[in-house]
């Protein structure tokens, strides 16, 4: 150990001897701060202009400013370090080799592994000042920011100085191939471009997949900058490091003992023979242990979704059914399912047994391309082979469509990629979406509640269909078809856990395992024998929503009255914005919001702390708080901003007709109502709305209107459905304000580099001297 030391302590002071390794440590300094100081400027910027609504969303300003993506400070720093390391590496052997001492070296009793090691720890201890460097912005943001989550941050910074030393192996090895520094240094870029591009090589050959994504270097520290250290991350930089100093005590040991071409190959491929056997062992899901460093655990399933994993008794097969004429069949294609199984490793983490298959086929999708214009003389085979030789793929290894729906019928799904999970004999499907959340791809939220299915029965939301009531099954404007049964809707309640069903009032009866009974906009007064059925309901201790419409007074206030509630004469107006119909309200939320909903996550789902719900064709409630039910107003209008125009309503026509002589500007009026009580064991929950649009196919678009629907529903069911997935985030303030920025911009990008440059510039003239 005393030789490595004193070859490390050598090889350091040659290292500073060159102006290379202080030019390259004041650059860096520089462009860490940048990095810092511009993204610490965005979020002050954000947070004073927007709130802090991004900010919780996002998961707090630790993990936005360190490990958001690609787009945060770990990210982009060690996107950048392969450019600074190549330049410090480039001697280590190479100068050894163009001036001779190599002989000597090689002549000495100095074992090659002692050679090999100095030399690497001379540049663990020069990349240890790297580290110092970005301590120092971790210190500033520890006093810039809230609650912050100080362990996670060291947790990114361990895995930057792990990438680092790992580039210093590989640099060392190319330094020891060659005499020229300068060949050293384009080589050691070569290589580490190749090892973190690599992994997109050849990804729709199984074998080349395999080795290519344990060879990869890229994304290796995603899970690090995060917070979470995982055994598989740490022991593949271990072993890529031991990897590459074999390499390099190979090719010293070769040059001092004569041993055949075969013999010097045997011997790499040996050393790469242990790696790829030692990573996939340690990369094995089941061998693999975790530990979540972030405060909130926020790298962890939330405790709800341990809950629900642990409550599956088999073992949980995932198969992906992959429509190559889907606008998202790339989630299922070979080439992504090393990207699959990443999608997957949050749960594998609790679910280590998981099975994964991969089913390929061709069918009708709304995103085929049978509207393009070049497609419009081909048949679907036709399409389905110009599609299958776009992404490389044979068309053999597609099932046609006769044989796809023998197997199963994805109809319900509309040919969409859907993964079918199963476990036992219980199966649900695990959908994609058509937004940009999460690339399309399910969240968590989505995910438990598909597994969810697999281990509880589902709650049951049925629709009244008797007649002229919204309906589930339109796709016109007023219809509620997306917020119910859309597959490829996010907020669709089929993908939020809830089963979904219609009932005839005329002619069944309500289920006994209804959760929710949803009345929306009837035009035409319930029978007598309908009464009695809805009578019975609520006597029974059902939940209900009951949705009106301006003009529907004579319809639902027979049955509004036996809760205390009735509509208001009149339709609301708003009118304050050009955009949109007068008829138009902005619905605020009550002051005791806070009493039926969770005000934060209505913030999350939503929009921020202003946000509004949608309304058109709204009307005012009124209700009587000494009747049976405890009544809490949900939604009001805004105060002096709302009028009320009296109205006719003609079924004949289906027009509302407004009497212009009416039109009194109002205080807050009530818009939605929640009902409890308590009644055989259990409390009651009903909702009544003076609105029927605000989840109709158009309003849903609507942020705040999302928001509300999901909240509302998990209400109804005593906030278990929809699963809440969320964790709470503690850092989501800034200290400082923009004006103390300019300090830390100084400090960063000024005093240190400045620094730096004199003391390196003054150490340099001294030796010189001597």
């Amino acid at each position: 150990m005393r030789i490595i030391y004193r070859i490390a302590r050598t090889e350091l002071s040659l290292l500073f001897y060159s102006p290379i390794a202080w030019f390259v440590l004041i650059i860096f300094t520089f462009q860490s701060g940048l990095i810092f100081t511009d993204s610490l400027k965005y979020w002050l910027q954000t947070e004073q202009s927007m709130g802090n609504y991004l900010i919780i969303r996002w998961g707090g300003l630790t993990h936005i400013i360190f490990a958001y993506d690609g787009s945060g400070f770990y990210g982009k720093i060690q996107a950048t370090l392969f450019l600074y390391i190549p330049l410090l590496t480039m001697s280590l052997m190479s100068r050894e080799t163009s001036s001779g001492s190599i002989k000597l070296l090689m002549s000495s009793p100095i074992k090659v592994r002692q050679i090999v090691w100095g030399k690497f720890m001379s540049m663990m201890v020069y990349c240890f000042l790297f580290i110092l460097i970005i301590f120092l912005y971790i210190l500033a943001a520890k006093f810039s920011i809230f609650s912050m989550d100080f362990s996670m941050a060291m947790t990114g910074l361990a895995g930057t100085y792990l990438l680092i030393c790992t580039y210093s192996a590989i640099g060392l090895f190319m330094s020891s191939l060659t005499s020229y520094q300068m060949v050293a240094a384009v080589s050691t870029f070569v290589t580490l471009a190749a090892l973190s591009y690599i992994r997109q090589v050849g990804q729709n050959i199984g074998i080349v997949r395999v080795i290519t994504y344990f060879a990869s270097l890229g994304g290796q520290t995603q899970n690090l900058n995060k917070g979470l250290i995982s055994s598989a991350d740490i022991t593949y930089f271990i072993l890529i490091i031991w990897l590459f100093l074999c390499f390099t005590m190979i090719r010293l040991s070769d040059a001092r003992s004569l041993r055949s071409a075969g013999t010097k190959v045997l011997r790499y491929a040996a050393a790469i023979a242990g790696f790829i056997m030692l990573e996939y062992v340690c990369s094995i899901p089941r061998l693999t242990l975790y530990y979540d460093s972030t405060a909130n655990k926020n790298q962890t399933l939330s405790v709800n979704s341990q809950r629900i994993i642990k409550k599956l008794k088999t073992p949980l097969t995932i198969t992906a059914y992959t429509n190559m004429l889907d606008d998202h069949a790339s989630f299922g294609l070979p080439d992504n399912w090393n990207a699959d199984k990443r999608f997957w490793e949050p749960y594998q983490r609790f679910l280590p047994d998981m099975e994964f298959k991969y089913v390929y086929y061709y069918d009708t999708s709304d995103y085929t391309g049978f509207t393009i214009k070049e497609n419009a003389r081909l048949n679907m085979s036709q399409i389905a082979k110009k599609t299958a030789d776009a992404y490389g793929y044979n068309i053999n290894m597609l099932l046609p469509p006769a044989e796809m729906r023998k197997r199963v019928n994805l109809k319900p799904e509309e040919y969409r990629f859907v993964r079918l999970l199963k476990s036992g004999e219980k199966k649900t499907y695990l959908r994609s979406f058509d937004d940009y959340i999460n690339g399309g791809q399910p969240t968590e939220y989505e995910t438990i509640a598909a597994i969810a299915h697999l281990v509880n029965p589902a709650p049951k939301i049925v629709f009244v269909n008797s007649e002229y009531e919204r309906s589930i099954l339109k796709n016109d404007p007023e219809g509620y078809r997306r917020i119910t049964i859309v597959p490829g809707s996010r907020w669709s309640l089929i993908n939020q856990g809830f089963d979904i069903d219609t009932l005839s009032l005329k002619t069944g009866e309500i289920p006994i395992e209804t959760n929710v009974l949803v009345i929306a906009d009837p035009k035409i007064a319930f029978s007598p024998l309908e009464m009695q059925k809805i009578d019975r309901y609520i006597s029974s201790g059902g939940n209900m929503l009951i949705a009106a419409e301006a003009g529907r007074k004579t319809v639902l206030n027979p049955l509004l009255n036996r809760l205390g509630v009735s509509i208001r004469n009149g339709n609301l107006l708003q009118g304050n914005d050009p955009l949109f119909a007068p008829d138009r309200i902005e619905a605020k939320f009550s002051q005791g919001i806070g009493n039926i909903f969770d005000k934060n996550k209505l913030i999350m789902e939503g929009h921020d702390s202003l946000m509004k719900v949608a309304l058109t064709g709204a009307a005012g409630l009124e209700y009587d708080i000494k009747g049976d039910f405890k009544v809490e107003p949900v939604l009001i209008t805004d105060s002096g901003n709302t009028w009320n125009k009296e109205e006719s309503f003609s079924l004949d026509t289906g027009h509302i007709s407004y009497k212009p002589d009416r039109g009194d500007q109002m205080s807050s009026v009530p818009v939605a109502l929640a009902l409890t009580r308590n009644i055989k064991g259990q409390q009651q929950r009903i909702m009544v709305l003076g609105d029927a649009d605000f989840m109709n196919n158009q309003l849903i678009n609507y942020e705040g209107n999302s928001a509300f629907i999901v909240q509302m529903f998990r209400w109804f069911n005593e906030g278990i459905y929809p699963i809440d997935t969320d964790i709470k985030t503690f850092d989501n303030n800034f200290r400082i304000h923009l004006d103390n920025l300019s300090l830390i911009r100084m400090i960063f990008l000024g005093v240190i580099p400045i620094t730096l440059g004199v003391y390196c510039t003054l150490l340099l003239l001294y030796r010189k001297r001597k």
